[in-house]
């Protein structure tokens, strides 16, 4: 069944100078009409593509619209699309005159552009914004054009395009104007088009030349010249030429990371939409390899429309990696920089990011921000390059062949820390480098403008690490998995810098010195103590009643929690976050404490610990509890009867795969009032016998569910597809 469509356009600026656009496509079946100069060729269009046995009246500013089943006739008052009815008409109170096609008689005015359509689902080429009127339910819609994009497009324009969505590419766009083309570049970006073969594809391949063409030099007559203003006017819309410019590259834009990302393409592949994206700023992310291929590719056209695109965007920053791999990208540090030194070789660049981005050269350097390489035998081009960076916030570079200062998993000699006092440096990430200097020579001055030292699994010299620890403005510190007991030649802490916002010492080795500078009236809002290597130290700095007075999160992961320790966790006042996990021996036997902090705790983390039902219990105290994560903690059934409706109805995110459930431990899961987001494991046989005592439930402000281990089955199925406002659904296969 179609669905039938009115569309009317309104040519509002200057109606006197253009026919109407029915009128117009009416006699273009009868005579061949001449638009200018150019000839445009409607023969492609088919008695199909109009709503058969259509019967219009107008009368003065109402139509009435007769079709199979219609059933409503409505007074046009609105240029506003509302789903509540059934269409939208406006017309000049002039003569009307009557027309005929076949067997369907139209009346209209003089002074009208109107063209109508069905839009069915044989269309070859799809549009959302049509796909969601369609769901509304109507029969007919009536529009005004400014409905649907603010583009200054001609009638004969947007009938072409339509019969284009509907055939593929099959019309004649011989000397289409550079306006007429920007017209319709916007028209297709705000019909938000897509299909299901490779018509779109093809269609923005085919207007691919015109864009060349309007390149070309200003001496050929009679083309109409892109400028840079038009670029940057209207940059959103060129983004899916830019996809489809190169054969042997993927490009794509991540919204969320507000990344250009191009890679070597791995696999022939459609593209099936082009989405729409508000792009402000971007970071261009690249491989080397994918530079040799634009490379060897690049026409003069190609070259000088993507440096076009480059020079319209605000390019915040630069990524190259050999394999489009980030070190900073990776959660777990510890995987993280285990991983960076397992890579013995680099990749020697052949092509320079600059040579094939030479837009960026000019004032646009300014812009940039950020860059990050990784892995690679950077050219000399490039290093040329990046001195032109003057506004430079943050440079990365990982395991590349360079003597420059911000530096990972790295060979450091004296020169670089000599010299670092200069560069006034408020972040310095220093993971997995070691010290290779001679401490004779090392003559490095204090550096005040550090905030943020990253130097997790390095090696440094006890001297550097002493200029590091006198810095009075560094609140963020974090040397996860560094060995201090190898550092033994300090005199004192005096003067240490012992006021953080952040501190990790997670699988760090300490030694004496370290443990008393750690345990000496510091103040911490965020602390990582995962898996220390001697429990004492852990005792003394949980003890400091400065940290339980400052510290709002503490991560005490894969440490053997005794009573003593238990005791000192039971102090601290402000405390909002806590993780318990995976302690070793399953030491929480003492958990059955009051805690002073309870009336403030929002996130509690007790996942791997093998808990007894009676343990449960003192989760009950924490009633603003939002967050609880009780993943493998080898529950068995009926378990959810131990917590509380109070704390039941505080929760907003939960985790409680890999236990055993029972239907009524299900019910008071999807029972909880203000859950969003949920992480189950859902047995099949305990699911259906769920169903058939419950029936399906809907948890009404559920956004994300996640499933671990769980077949879905058709009663799973369904259960999700029931949820009202279920946005996120992921299946996981736990490790």
């Amino acid at each position: 069944m179609y669905f039938d469509w009115v569309l009317f356009l309104l040519n509002a600026k200057n109606p006197a100078t253009e026919k109407p656009l029915l009128l117009s496509l009416l006699n273009s079946y009868s005579r061949k009409k001449k638009y200018g100069s150019d000839k445009r060729s409607f023969r492609q269009f088919q008695p199909s593509f109009f709503a058969s046995q259509r019967h219009f009246k107008v009368y003065s500013n109402q139509i009435e619209y007769h079709a199979p089943n219609a059933k409503n006739i409505l007074p046009s008052e609105s240029d506003i699309i509302e789903h509540n009815i059934e269409g939208i008409a406006v017309f000049n109170n002039k003569d009307f005159c009557i027309e005929n096609l076949g067997d369907t008689e139209i009346l209209l005015s003089e002074d009208t552009d109107m063209f109508s359509f069905d839009y069915s689902d044989d269309f070859i080429i799809k549009s959302k914004y049509f796909d969601e009127l369609k769901r509304s339910g109507n029969n007919e819609i009536k529009l005004n054009i400014n409905d649907i994009t603010k583009s200054n497009i001609d009638c004969v324009i947007f009938e072409e395009c339509m019969n284009i969505l509907k055939n593929g590419w099959n019309l004649n766009f011989t000397g289409l104007k550079k306006e007429e083309f920007l017209g319709l570049i916007w028209l297709l970006y705000d019909l938000t088009c897509y299909s299901d073969s490779d018509a779109l594809l093809i269609f923005y391949k085919n207007l691919l030349p015109f864009i060349f063409l309007y390149l070309q030099d200003r001496s050929n007559v009679g083309v109409s010249n892109l400028t840079g203003a038009d670029f940057i006017n209207y940059n959103k819309y060129f983004l899916p030429f830019l996809y489809l410019l190169y054969e042997t590259i993927d490009i794509t834009y991540n919204s969320n990371r507000k990344e250009l990302v191009l890679v070597e393409k791995k696999q022939n592949k459609n593209i099936l939409s082009f989405e729409k994206h508000n792009i402000d700023e971007i970071i261009v992310r690249i491989t080397p390899i994918a530079l040799e291929l634009i490379s060897q590719e690049n026409s003069k056209d190609k070259f000088v429309f993507l440096n076009c695109i480059v020079y319209s965007l605000k390019i915040k920053g630069i990524k190259i990696s050999s394999d489009d791999i980030y070190f900073t990208e990776f959660k777990d540090l510890d995987f993280a920089c285990n991983n960076i030194t397992k890579h013995t070789t680099n990749y020697e660049m052949r092509t320079s990011f600059i040579s094939i981005f030479s837009s960026l050269q000019s004032i646009k350097n300014n812009e940039i921000t950020y860059v990050e390489f990784e892995r690679l035998e950077l050219l000399s081009t490039d290093y040329c390059f990046l001195e032109t960076l003057k506004n430079l916030d943050s440079l990365i570079l990982v395991k590349c062949n360079t003597s420059l200062n911000f530096l990972l998993c790295f060979l450091l000699l004296n020169g670089f820390f000599n010299h670092l006092h200069v560069l006034h440096i408020e972040l310095l990430d220093l993971s997995c480098c070691i010290y290779n200097g001679s401490s004779k020579d090392l003559n490095a001055l204090r550096n005040e403008t550090l905030k943020e030292l990253r130097a997790n699994y390095s090696r440094l010299n006890y001297k550097i690490l002493q200029l590091f620890m006198l810095c009075k403005v560094l609140k963020f510190l974090s040397v996860r998995g560094v060995n201090f007991e190898r550092l033994r030649y300090f005199e004192d802490h005096e003067n240490w810098q012992n006021k953080f916002q952040y501190l990790d010492l997670s699988y760090s080795k300490l030694n004496q010195f370290f443990s008393e500078y750690f345990s000496s009236n510091i103040q911490v809002e965020i602390l990582y103590l995962d898996q220390l290597n001697e429990i004492k130290y852990l005792k003394r700095i949980l003890s400091q009643k400065s940290l339980h007075t400052t510290t709002k999160k503490l991560s005490l992961s894969k440490n053997l929690i005794t009573r003593d320790i238990l005791t000192h966790i039971t102090a601290f006042e402000v405390l909002q976050h806590i993780n318990l996990s995976f302690s070793t021996d399953n030491s929480l036997d003492f958990l059955n404490s009051e805690y002073v902090f309870a009336s403030k705790l929002v996130d509690l983390d007790l996942s791997g610990n093998k808990l007894e039902l009676t343990n449960l219990s003192f989760i009950n105290q924490f009633d603003c509890l939002s967050r609880l994560n009780l993943c493998h903690c080898d529950l068995s059934y009926g378990f959810m009867s131990h917590l509380s409706k109070a704390l039941i109805s505080s929760l907003r995110e939960i985790n409680l795969c890999g236990n055993k459930l029972c239907s009524s431990d299900i019910s008071q899961i999807f029972s909880i009032t203000n859950l969003v987001y949920l992480v189950i494991t859902l047995d099949n046989k305990v699911f259906s016998e769920f169903l058939k005592e419950y029936g399906i439930l809907k948890c009404l402000v559920l956004e994300t569910l996640v499933l671990v281990n769980t077949n879905v089955d058709s009663d799973i199925e369904n259960f999700i597809i029931s949820q009202p406002i279920l946005k996120n659904v992921e299946l996981r296969v736990a490790r």
